[in-house]
């Protein structure tokens, strides 16, 4: 049985401390890398939260409390739920912020369906309306749009009946055109499939009593700042105009200061807002073992079949999955591939798959048809995936905040994890950094991701000046926020000079290769024009390497010279 979401013996947790700072040579990996010894330090940690707390004290619908305690098997509320529901209840704005895995998300769900079934057991009406939905939850992925809607909406749908949906890019857009015009009480959505509808008024805001932002420090690592701001404008403004109180809430894992700039902006001194943060907010997830492997060489591969070999063994035992997290494409793409060569049964997720291969691969790793995931840092935010044991981290992260991601993708629930990182000299920053926190059991400093490339663009722009460098993939740039120094990746080549940002350089390979393009389509137009009797083409190219064209006459055939003659 679970209690408050986590798998739990009497209201107890034993918890593994890895962080030792002494090493040893592995015999079975021939010396070729160092690992971390892990002294593992059992103590018993009672659960901070009111054991004889239950979800029918916040006086819920009573369909709402047998889904969670008999489908669900749910009995108590997790902390940052206990603090969230009776809030939210009150129809009042929050920011509710915890560990991965901790059931943020039921933390909002579940006041929502009870407030909107309640509406309408008021009203002895249905109150849907055609593309008008009552509440939006904007998720930053399509994986996490399905799995709020199949694991946190559709097991209410029979007992309290109303209707969900999600929208996301590489759906039917006839399915999601007829499902909105039939209409939906609580929508999920991209962001991105979000603005789609909005712009073709086949989705407005105007019935819209609870606005849900959840992940909302991906949406602003991923550099989607100034759209979420556009959003909620938009949406705070039509509840003035209409002279109602609507709900606003965010989700999230990490708290920067981005996000507490943006929080000041539009909740300076209000009331009705409230900032619930858990106390282990930012601290790494403690029933995890972690283990970090010091490579001698520039060989990661080897390493790699080894760490997986292991996992191979525990998972006959145990049959649980594995996620292996890569900071580029190029290289998730080389893994599977080395993996499929061993035999191994895997599936990839990254953002430059088509829609539908990338919704196909996640399947086949959710129905566990593939028992290895081989992902980029899409697949580190949110999912819920209870079956997963292990994580890899063949390129270890380049912040705090992506390691707390991607660690929270095992151990779901308070089960068993492990997280393994292939380590280098470069990495020891945000490694004695972590060192750090755990030894103090202090909560890490989050100082920023490199979650996408279009936010790590934007911090090589704001902090070149003071000359700090950052590697990204393959290039040097310059970085210079101080607060990221120590937190980032370290550069290459320090004594590399770079000239150009990383956007200007960007800009300019594709200015190049475009203008290639429309070189070589000109040169095949004009061969492919049929020449005049008369006239033929030359291209002559001036001093200012401006190509032109000139004409001049054909030489008169033998056959025209004789009737000249005649």
């Amino acid at each position: 049985m679970r209690q408050n979401g986590l798998l739990s013996s009497q209201g107890s947790m034993r918890l593994l401390s890895t962080f030792v700072p002494n090493y040893r040579s592995r015999d079975n990996m021939r010396n070729t890398y160092v690992i971390e010894q892990q002294k593992v330090r059992e103590k018993i940690v009672q659960p901070e939260i009111k054991q004889d707390l239950t979800f029918r004290k916040y006086r819920l619908l009573p369909e709402i409390v047998d889904i969670l305690e008999k489908k669900m098997e749910i009995l108590t509320p997790s902390p940052i739920q206990q603090m969230a529901i009776p809030h939210l209840l009150q129809s009042k704005s929050a920011l509710l912020a915890a560990q991965t895995g901790t059931g943020k998300t039921l933390a909002y769900v579940i006041p929502i369906i009870d407030q909107l079934k309640k509406q309408e057991m008021e009203n002895q009406t249905r109150l849907t309306i055609p593309n008008k939905p009552r509440s939006i939850i904007l998720q930053p992925s399509r994986e996490l749009a399905q799995q709020v809607l199949n694991f946190s909406l559709k097991p209410f749908t029979y007992d309290v009946p109303m209707k969900y949906f999600s929208i996301y890019s590489g759906q039917s857009h006839r399915i999601e055109t007829d499902k909105l015009a039939d209409g939906v009480d609580i929508l999920v959505s991209t962001l991105e499939r979000f603005q789609y509808r909005r712009d073709g008024e086949k989705l407005f805001l105007s019935n819209v009593q609870s606005l849900v932002i959840d992940e909302l420090d991906t949406f602003l690592d991923s550099g989607h700042e100034i759209k979420i701001r556009k959003i909620i404008e938009q949406y705070l403004s039509g509840a003035e105009r209409q002279g109602v109180k609507k709900q606003l809430i965010f989700s999230t894992a990490t708290v920067t200061s981005p996000m507490d700039q943006l929080l000041k902006d539009y909740f300076p001194d209000s009331k009705d807002f409230a900032k619930l943060v858990e106390k282990h907010t930012h601290m790494n997830l403690s029933h995890l073992k972690h283990e970090f492997i010091k490579l001698a060489d520039y060989d990661k591969m080897k390493p790699l079949l080894l760490l997986v070999k292991e996992y191979k063994q525990y998972a006959l035992k145990n049959e649980t999955s594995c996620v292996i997290f890569c900071n580029s494409v190029a290289s998730a793409r080389a893994i599977e591939h080395g993996l499929a060569n061993e035999s191994y049964k895997t599936a990839s997720l990254h953002g430059e798959m088509p829609p539908r291969i990338r919704m196909q691969n996640f399947e086949r790793f959710l129905t566990r048809k593939a028992d290895i995931l081989v992902a980029s840092d899409l697949a580190s935010r949110g999912l819920d995936m209870p079956f997963v044991s292990h994580i890899i981290n063949f390129d270890f992260p380049k912040s705090t905040s992506d390691y707390l991601h991607r660690a929270g993708r095992a151990g779901r629930a308070g089960r068993p994890g492990f997280v393994m990182s292939l380590v280098r000299e470069k990495d020891n920053p945000i490694l004695t950094e972590m060192k750090k926190a755990n030894e103090l059991q202090e909560p890490l400093k989050i100082k920023g991701s490199a979650f996408s490339l279009k936010n790590k663009e934007t911090l090589i722009q704001q902090n070149k000046q003071k000359g700090l460098p950052v590697n990204i993939g393959t290039k040097t740039e310059h970085r210079a926020d101080q607060n990221f120094k120590g937190s980032a990746i370290a550069p290459i080549n320090q004594n590399q000079n770079v000239s150009k940002t990383f956007k200007a350089a960007t800009q300019e390979r594709m200015d190049n290769s475009l203008k290639n393009q429309k070189e070589k389509i000109r040169v095949l137009h004009m061969k492919s024009k049929p020449r005049s009797r008369n006239k033929i083409f030359e291209e002559d190219n001036t001093k200012s390497q401006k190509k032109s064209i000139r004409f001049r006459k054909r030489e008169p055939t033998f056959g025209q010279r004789l009737k000249s003659r005649k």
